[in-house]
């Protein structure tokens, strides 16, 4: 997931827009504005972006206020998250959520799963 993702980052949902626009040309989207607090791969100058999801797919679902770890890239010319839930790490306080990812367990230290996603991109 670390090499698939163009920008990983830590991040605040502001909000989230359910859209009447067409995704692909079939499938209406909702678009999620999240607030960068950290960077740890790609573009540092990047403060604020858009994630575009299906709702009706195994896309992430966001609510507002809360943190993730996410792990981005482009697809179709949208912004949108690796893998589904896959790539979408939930923070709750010094724990994260980890959702369909291999070898890893559902709940661990944030700093430690941290470390781990430095570690990957040092190979």
């Amino acid at each position: 997931m670390v090499k698939t993702a163009e920008l990983i980052i830590v991040g605040k949902v502001v909000s989230v827009e359910k859209t009447s626009k067409h995704y692909d040309g079939e499938l209406v989207y909702s678009r999620t504005k999240i607030a960068i607090k950290k960077t740890l791969k790609g573009d540092a100058s990047i403060k604020e972006l858009y994630i575009y999801t299906i709702p009706v797919t195994t896309d992430a679902p966001f609510q507002v206020n809360a943190e993730s770890i996410l792990f981005i890239h482009s697809y179709k010319g949208k912004t949108r998250v690796v893998r589904g839930h896959g790539g979408k790490v939930d923070i709750n306080g010094e724990m994260v959520g980890i959702i369909n990812m291999i070898d890893e367990p559902y709940e661990q230290k944030l700093d430690v799963f941290m470390t781990k996603i430095e570690a990957s991109m040092a190979k």
